[in-house]
């Protein structure tokens, strides 16, 4: 991904984490994709969204665990089959948002 991405996802996001609305600035973060690239995710903007932790820290770590324990229910996590365009997103701390493809 690169850097105008990532800076778009983190402006969009207004430089928080989506789940749990922290800060990231002040602490490790990750630019999320919610398809997961394994299965054909993309750097589309409508993939990306901006998480707190990395891979074993924070929610990011919880959103990969709780996709792998019992499903993932506030679309941080989309199935291979699925469009994220058409999976909504609930954003701290109840908003539940449609991302767009075009930035």
């Amino acid at each position: 991904m690169d850097d105008l991405i990532r800076g778009l996802v983190l402006l969009r996001d207004k430089y928080r984490c989506v789940r749990c609305g922290k800060d990231v600035m002040s602490r490790p973060y990750s630019v999320h994709h919610r398809k997961l690239r394994s299965q054909g995710g993309t750097d589309d903007l409508a993939n990306l969204i901006t998480l707190c932790g990395h891979g074993t820290t924070g929610c990011h770590y919880l959103v990969h665990s709780q996709r792998k324990s019992h499903g993932e229910p506030g679309g941080y996590v989309v199935p291979s089959w699925a469009d994220p365009t058409e999976v909504g997103v609930v954003y701290h701390p109840n908003r539940f948002v449609m991302l767009k493809t075009a930035a």
